[in-house]
This record gives C-alpha cells, sequence and structure tokens, in this order.
C-alpha cells in the first residue's frame, strides 16, 4: 500500500490504544470509516492530515450511562458529548427509555415528554424510533436498551401492583421486539415509578428474555444508601435465576451507605467468581441529579401525573407525603437521603421553565426566600412547573467514588445528557456532568488535580491513564458485546479521541454547567472528522446501532 492516498492519517501520536496496554508512538491510517494501517514506521500519505505530535490518541469514549433518548432528537450534534471525545452514547437506562410507546398512559406521558422540545411523537416501536433517529443524522454512534419502567407503562400506567400472567406475557413480547428490533439489553430504575412497583420476580421474568438474547441487565438498584447491599443481593439473584449479564448502574453508594463500597465490590468479585457475569459504571463527582418529582414518595407518584397534581393540591394529603419523605418506608433516589437528613442545603434547583430565578439555589434557600419551610416549597414549585425539572443533591462519598473507580469491574458513564449551550436545550441538564465527565476522570483521577470551583472535588493519582481509557472504551464496548469498536486495532471503526494531556479539563461547574471543557483536539467518528482543533464541525457521521445484527444466541 506504499504510495496510497489514504483519507485521513494521523502522525507521530501517541497511542493509547484502550486495551491497557502502555502507550506507543504510531501513525495511524483510515480509509471508509475504518482503521486500515497502524505503522510505528511508516508515514501514511493522506487527503487530511492531522499532526498528532505530543497529543493522546486513543478510541473515542463510549459512555455506558447516558439520558439521551430524546434530547438527540432535538439537537443531532450532541454537542456536550462529542466535545468530551464521546463517540458512542448508549441511551435508555434507569428504567426510561423512548420506545416502545403503546397504550393510552405511555403515548400521553411521552406526548408530554416530547411537547417540551416541541417535537411530535410519530414512532411506537424500539424499531421505529431508532429509524427516526437514523433519518434525522445523529453526530454520535447510539446504542440503545429498551426501559422496564418503559415497558411496564405501556401495559400497566404507573399501578402500584403486581401484573397479570396475561399482563406479564404482554411485557415480554413488547421486550422480545425490542430486542429484535435492535436494542442492547434492558435497563431498570427500581427507585422510581414505575419501575418501583415491580417484585423480584417479574424481573426475573423479564431478564430470562433478555438472556435469551444474551442482551445487557443494567440496573439503577433498588436503593443506593441504606438498603444497598439487600439491593447488590436482589441484583444478583435476579441474575442468578435468569441468568442475564448484569450492570450495576452508577454503582458507589449514597448517603446512608457510606463505606459500603468496599462490601458491594465484594459481592461483585465473589459473584464473578461463581460464574455471574457482573460489573458496574461510575461518574466522578459527588454530586447526582434526578427530576424533580422523584423525590416524593412510592404512593404519591402511583397513577402518573393526574393523581400527582391532585394529591399535591391537597393540604391533609401533603401532611402525609412529608412525613413519608422523613420515614421513607420504600427507598427512593439519592436526594431522598438528604431529604428524610433534613438536608435541604444539599438539594439545588438545576431545571425548570417557571421559576428560572431560582435554578442554582438550594431548597433551603428557596424556602427563606419564599417564606415557607423547605416541604411546602419544594410542593408549590412541584405544581407551578407541572411536576417538570430537575435537582442536583450532593449525595455521593469521594472515597467510596475512589473505591468503585479503582475496581477492575468498573467503567465511566456519564449518567448525563447530550445537549448544547443554546436553544430549547439551554436550560437542560444542570449539573457539569452532562459536559466534562471523561476529561474530568483524566484531570481528577489521572493527573491528580483537584478544582476548587467544582463544590467538594478532591483529585488524587489513582489510575494510569491506560487504565481510564481503557474504562472509557474496551471495557464498555465488551459489555454491550460491540467487537469492532474502542479499541485502535486494524479493521475496526474509526472513532478516535485525540487529546492533549497536560491541557485536557472540565471547566463546567454546578452553577454554570454548560462549558465545554478544552483539551480536545480531534473526534473522528466512523472515519469522519466532527471535532477539528476544538471546534465542531457539523458533521453527523453517527450510526444507529442494532444489537441484532452484532450478536445474538444465533
Amino acid at each position: 500500500m506504499s504510495g496510497h492516498i489514504y483519507e485521513i492519517a494521523i502522525l507521530n501520536g501517541i497511542v493509547v490504544d484502550g486495551s491497557g496496554n502502555p502507550w506507543f508512538k504510531a501513525n495511524i491510517a483510515i480509509e471508509n470509516g475504518k482503521i486500515v494501517a497502524i505503522s510505528r514506521y511508516e508515514n501514511f500519505s493522506a487527503e487530511n492530515v492531522i499532526d498528532a505530535s505530543g497529543l493522546i490518541v486513543s478510541p473515542g469514549f463510549i459512555d455506558i450511562h447516558s439520558h439521551s433518548d430524546v434530547t438527540l432528537l432535538v439537537n443531532p450534534l450532541a454537542e456536550s458529548k462529542v466535545m468530551q471525545g464521546v463517540t458512542l452514547e448508549v441511551v435508555g437506562n434507569c428504567g426510561s427509555s423512548a420506545a416502545p410507546v403503546v397504550g393510552d398512559f405511555a403515548v400521553n406521558r411521552m406526548r408530554r415528554r416530547l411537547a417540551e422540545y416541541n417535537l411530535n411523537l410519530e414512532w411506537s416501536s424500539v424499531g421505529e424510533y431508532l429509524s427516526f433517529m437514523e433519518r434525522r443524522g445523529v453526530s454520535v454512534n447510539v446504542a440503545t436498551l429498551v426501559g422496564h419502567g418503559q415497558i411496564r407503562s405501556c401495559v400497566m400506567g404507573f399501578e402500584a401492583r403486581e401484573p397479570t400472567l396475561s399482563e406479564l406475557e404482554e411485557m415480554k413480547l413488547l421486550l422480545k421486539n425490542s430486542l429484535e428490533d435492535g436494542a442492547f439489553g434492558m435497563s431498570s430504575g427500581l427507585v422510581y415509578a414505575p419501575g418501583r412497583f415491580a417484585k423480584t420476580d417479574e424481573l426475573i421474568e423479564l431478564c430470562k428474555v433478555v438472556a435469551e438474547y444474551n442482551g445487557l441487565y443494567a440496573t439503577h438498584i433498588r436503593g443506593e444508601r441504606e438498603t444497598i447491599i439487600e439491593a447488590v443481593s436482589e441484583a444478583l439473584y435476579i441474575t442468578e435465576k435468569s441468568g442475564v449479564r448484569l450492570q450495576l448502574s452508577h454503582h458507589p453508594p449514597k448517603i446512608g451507605a457510606y463505606g459500603k463500597s468496599v462490601e458491594t465490590l465484594k459481592m461483585i468479585e465473589d459473584a464473578r467468581v461463581r460464574g455471574l457475569d457482573v460489573a458496574c459504571d461510575f461518574h466522578p463527582y459527588t454530586a447526582g441529579s434526578t427530576s424533580l418529582s422523584a423525590l416524593l414518595p412510592a404512593w404519591a407518584q402511583e397513577g402518573g401525573f393526574e393523581k400527582i397534581i391532585e394529591r399535591l393540591r391537597d393540604p391533609a394529603i401533603r401532611v402525609k407525603i412529608r412525613e413519608d419523605m422523613i420515614r421513607e418506608p420504600v427507598p427512593g433516589p439519592g436526594p431522598c437521603g438528604l431529604v428524610k437528613r433534613g438536608l435541604w442545603n444539599m438539594i439545588f434547583l438545576s431545571k425548570c421553565n417557571v421559576n428560572k430565578d431560582l435554578i442554582g439555589k438550594s431548597f433551603d434557600e428557596i424556602a427563606r426566600l419564599r417564606g415557607k419551610d423547605p416541604f411546602e416549597a419544594y410542593f408549590d414549585i412541584l405544581l407551578e412547573e407541572n411536576l417538570s425539572g430537575s435537582v442536583v443533591g450532593f449525595y455521593y462519598d469521594e472515597n467510596d467514588i475512589r473505591n468503585v473507580a479503582i475496581s477492575p469491574y468498573s467503567m465511566v458513564g456519564s449518567d448525563g445528557y447530550a445537549l448544547a449551550p443554546r436553544g430549547v436545550l439551554m436550560g437542560e441538564g444542570g449539573h457539569p456532568r452532562s459536559y466534562s465527565t471523561f476529561p474530568m476522570v483524566i484531570r481528577k483521577y489521572v493527573r491528580g488535580e483537584s478544582r476548587s470551583e467544582l463544590l467538594y472535588d478532591r483529585g488524587d493519582k489513582i489510575m494510569s491513564l491506560e487504565t481510564a481509557i481503557m474504562k472509557m472504551t474496551s471495557i464498555p464496548a465488551s459489555r454491550l458485546n460491540i467487537h469492532d469498536r474502542g479499541l485502535i486495532r486494524v479493521g475496526f471503526h474509526a472513532d478516535i479521541c485525540i487529546f492533549d494531556y497536560n491541557r485536557i479539563s472540565d471547566l463546567s461547574t454546578y452553577y454554570n454547567p454548560q462549558i465545554f471543557p478544552v483539551g480536545v483536539e480531534y473526534v473522528i467518528v466512523n472515519g469522519v472528522i466532527v471535532v477539528d482543533r476544538g471546534k465542531h464541525t457539523g458533521a453527523k457521521p453517527g450510526k444507529v446501532l442494532r444489537y441484532k445484527k452484532l450478536f445474538s444466541k444465533d
């Protein structure tokens, strides 16, 4: 091939190939969307030559845990992800996915969600959703899980009961069709309605279907705080009984379970010794984010939108809701642990449509401004916002994050969204992880640097660059059973991130999350340059991946 003119040549780069092996210097040639040659000696000729002298050349980052199901339709350029080096997003996490959408309850709920972005519902199945995204084009590759909560809402709405046999069969058929359509597995959100209404046996039956396809079961377990040991035990039991491969989502324990990562990681290791295929993911932030209404007790969310509004308007029911938020008989998501401890000063309003002047303020502060107690302020804002909006809460412990980060069974996932600092997405995702997760891991845990302007941020050198890149590339690719991405290898798709190791850093804060990172110079997706010298080119070469075409039981 000497003298051949390639489409792209990356010359003089320091290659961290995603395998965990030590870096090496090499030149890379790209053609027809693939890596076609790697040489330590030959200088390739190309139509487009990138001089990567002094820069790291790695596989594009794979975001194993993303919630961009709808935002990628709003803004296919996916700036907040691709500008940090992400070339593949896995959407449909925590039990919530954009498809399937059947039945009046699910259809009305999805229409209401899409209306916030001026989108119409133009699909019902996972296959139709993926085709819809494909037609619009997208800058990154996309894989989807199907949400257990979404499937349940299609069949049962938000009813707090076990499914009948015929309803369970209907759910299994919806799941099977979704997997046939290309979903990579199923996710669950067992602290969110309606997932929290599901018993273990229901999940086992559905995971048996996923196991038939060798798909992944990614779960936001039934409590990551006081009940984390029991919740991990349940997830492992589901895996044992169904044969499914298990992914524990955003695994570091939350307030009420600080220090428990030692025990949960031992549980993962012991399970793997027993032959269970278990792994987990993490993000590097001490704060997490969830929807505004997720702080409500399970019973207060039963029946969906209209029922919740009705309850919040009744003063007597508000008293009962308040009592249960303090008592918390059924575990809720992370911020609920702050509520029950009276730590409203650690919960911030991060997204809303009506009270935009309150974004970035804690509920403690909002309550003082309104002359009310935090519970009443929270209930009022829920009504004013029509239940829409998000909160950020500081409920992770840094030591637990590090324990999970250095585990051989962990990988990086943002738990964020593909966003842009403009248009309808301007007020979205009041958490820096949507813009900064991957550069932050390198800045915080590889270079060991802290950022004082990022609350509770403490850097330390706990892993090599090679290990960090592996946790962002080949490990998540392997979890997804994708065997032609996630490594710098001849024959692999040319998904590549080129960055300055000394400069790469997050700039976002909790008060100003919508700032792109620095140090990411080039991002290539399927052999097309999407980020060129730190600027988005507007290209949309991403592929909508379908699982059945990549890997199945056959």
